[in-house]
This record gives C-alpha cells, structure tokens and sequence, in this order.
C-alpha cells in the first residue's frame, strides 16, 4: 500500500457555494482522481456509493477519474450514467447505498462542473465543513488489487423512477387534458419527463432535449427563456417549465409568457399544501418573502440555503413541504432532496381542481412584486458574464446576498 500526505486546504480554489466545482482546466482528471480517493476514505472502504452526470464531454471525463479514485478507497461503486438529479437520489435509496455524488455543469458558469455529495438518507453533503479540515492532512489510500472497491453499472434507473413516482403519486387527480412546454436544458430530464407526461395523458412540447455535442451553453438563458415564454403562447400550452442543467431546479411561466418569481411558486403550493391540516410546517430558504398566514394558520422554519440545511430543517421540524428561491422543491415523504417533478404533478391537479388558469392562481398570491421592487433589464450581449460580474459587485459593496433563480439574480 502506497500513502502520499496531502494538505486539504489545496481544494480551497475548488469551493463555489459550498460545493466543488471548477472547469476541466482546473478541475482536472488527476485533481478528479486524488478528489475521489479523498471521498471514498470519507465513505470508507467496503461501502457503496451511486454516481451520476449530464450528457457533457468533460462531466463524463471527471466523473471517470473520479470513480478511479473511488475504486482505490475501496469504494463500491454504481455508475447510473446520465440521469437528471431526482434518478440519482430515487437509486441512492433503492440501492441502499452510503453515499451518492453527482457530477453537472454549473449554472451561470458554463465552464464549470459541480460535484455534489450526499450522504445515505440524500441530505448533501458541505464537503468544506465534513469532509476537508483547514489544519489536517489526508494520507491518500491506494489499495491492494484485491481490495479495490468494484463497479457496476445500469441504465435503467430512470424507467423504474418513473414508474416509483407515478405509483406514488395518484394521478387520477389530474382529471383535465393538458399541454405543457418543457425546456429540458440539454439534461437528461429529456430522457424522463415525456415518458412520465404521455403516461397520465398530458401533452408535452420539449425544448433542448437532445444530447449537445461539444460544451454547450448553460441553460436557462436569456435567450433560451424567450424561446419558451413565445413557445407557450404559440402553442397556447397550460404552462411552460425550464430545469437547470442537474434537473433538480426548476421555473414556472404562466400560460401568458410571464415568468413567475420563486416567491409567487411558493406562495400557491403553500395555499394548497396547508388545506385541512391544522397549523403545518413548511421549510423555506430564509431569503423568501413572509407569506400570507405565515405564524397565524402554519409555521415556517427558515434556514440559509447552503448544501443540506433545508433537507435536515425538513426532518427535524417534521415538515409537511420545503423549498427555496432557488427553485428547489422538497417532498419529504418522497425524497430528502428536491423534487421538482412531484411538484409538476403537484400543480397539474391544482389547476384541475381549481379549473383556473396558473395566471390567476398567481395573481392571488399577492406576491407579484410591485414595481418599485423588481426590475428587469434585458441584456444582450454574454448575459450569464455580465450576472456573474453583477453579483460580485453587490458583494463587494456589502451586499448581503445574490440569489440565482434560474431567470436572474435576486438581490438581497
């Protein structure tokens, strides 16, 4: 056995909102290899641990090194391919497995691939604060042939999450006949949600669902939201829908092209989630504005939203429903980590027992920001730099915080 000692305070450059991510350049297989050896004595010898990525060139590359350095802990490892967020955390629990670590581009960075953890229950993991130690030293374990961790691989996974899903949720509550577009994002949500929408008869219009050659751009974009809030009104469609590049974010346009902010989301499924239940609790990112009823007709725990505070403040506070404003939507008796799927089908029945178009569901909110509290400036040239840039400054100046809701930027 081989042990080379290494100072852990080197992957400080890696940490973006803290999680690990970097570009190819940075990030590299070798980086991604003693990364994995690193995680896997975390996880420890002999354990099991499900890995996923997005359709890119350079996911695939840091997720392979990677497993390397999984395999030579002596990490077992199930290798899912390429499967949206959700399929990873459904199999992490359908295979019993320690750990998970997922591997997908980074919104607003394009060059950048983030590496997410989470441990067996599907709470991720802060690897700056659990796994890495600003003083120790990590002895790097390269172990004999015969107790290197083994490998295996399936490609079914999102089948059998489609049909979990569908038989956890009873569809017979969406009794209308929908249309609905779906900017998938260049993920591998294109592989689920047709398979998920045809099966309970909802007509699905799918944007960016194909597998990109190359690095692509990050979506959504500007641009690419454009191109759904015209693609719903075409085709007159319910609503429309865009993922983020893991497939576990998600943002909602109205069936009149109008994007609709995380607060005005949260709002209506809140309205709908607390009926007949007496005085629940709901989890919310502490950046989401005070709701109508909140401390009167239920109770909201509120918790930064930085790697596994929302899922743990779900279990502990016994809550009926979580979610942020970053457009993650928590369904604790599912899963631990963001759902946004359960909570398409979620909307699908309330707009089937209310009979009212999402605009008007919205409208009642009273969370449409008025004018003095929202503006929006359409950027035209390298928008996703320009944010990039906009964000730094609010921080630089003492901004509290910058909060990336898939459409732009909060500022807080």
């Amino acid at each position: 056995m081989i042990s080379n000692s290494l100072n852990l305070t080197l992957f400080n450059e890696f940490k973006r909102e803290d999680r690990i991510a970097g570009p190819i350049t940075k990030l590299t297989p070798q980086v991604a290899t003693v990364l994995g050896n690193i995680i896997g004595s975390y996880f420890g010898k002999g354990n099991t641990v499900v890995t996923a990525r997005d359709y890119r060139p350079d996911s695939r590359v840091i997720k392979r090194a990677f497993i390397a350095g999984l395999l030579s802990a002596g990490v077992n490892t199930i290798d899912l391919h390429a499967v949206p967020l959700p399929v990873l955390l459904f199999s992490l629990k359908r295979f019993s497995a320690t750990g998970a670590i997922a591997f997908y581009a980074t919104h607003r960075a394009p060059e950048s691939i983030s590496i997410q953890l989470f441990n067996a229950f599907g709470v991720e993991i802060n690897p700056f604060t659990q796994v890495f130690s600003q003083t120790e030293r990590h002895q790097l374990q390269f172990l004999h042939a015969n107790d290197i961790g083994r490998l295996l691989s399936t490609i079914d996974a999102p089948q059998i999450y489609s049909r979990a899903l569908l038989s956890f949720y009873t569809t017979q509550t969406i009794t209308k006949k929908f249309r609905v577009v779906v900017d998938c994002a260049l993920s591998p949500q294109s592989d689920v949600i047709p398979n998920i929408f045809s099966k309970i008869g909802v007509s699905v219009i799918t944007l960016n669902a194909y597998r990109p050659e190359g690095i692509p751009e990050v979506l959504p974009s500007p641009k690419s939201i454009e191109t759904l809030v015209n693609t719903v009104i075409a085709t007159k469609a319910d609503f429309g829908v865009a993922f983020d590049p893991s497939g576990g974010r998600m943002l909602l346009v109205d069936e009149w092209g109008r994007v609709a902010s995380p607060d005005e989301v949260i709002a209506l499924f809140t309205q709908y989630k607390i009926q007949g239940r007496k005085k629940p609790v709901i989890v919310l990112s502490d950046s989401v504005k005070k709701l109508d009823g909140e401390g009167k007709e239920f109770r909201v725990a509120r918790r930064h939203d930085s790697p596994g505070e929302l899922s743990i403040a779900i279990k502990n506070e016994r809550a009926i429903w979580g979610a942020s404003d970053q457009g993650n939507y928590y369904y604790p008796s599912f899963t631990s980590h963001s759902e946004p799927l359960l909570n398409l089908l979620s909307l699908l029945t309330i707009l089937s027992r209310t009979d009212e178009p999402l605009s008007s569901l919205l409208y009642r909110t009273n969370m449409i920001p008025a004018d003095e509290e929202i503006q929006k400036v359409k950027i035209k040239k390298e928008p996703e730099v320009v944010l990039r840039r906009l964000e730094q400054t609010i921080r630089q100046i003492g901004g509290k915080d910058t909060i990336d809701t898939l459409e732009g930027v909060k500022l807080i």
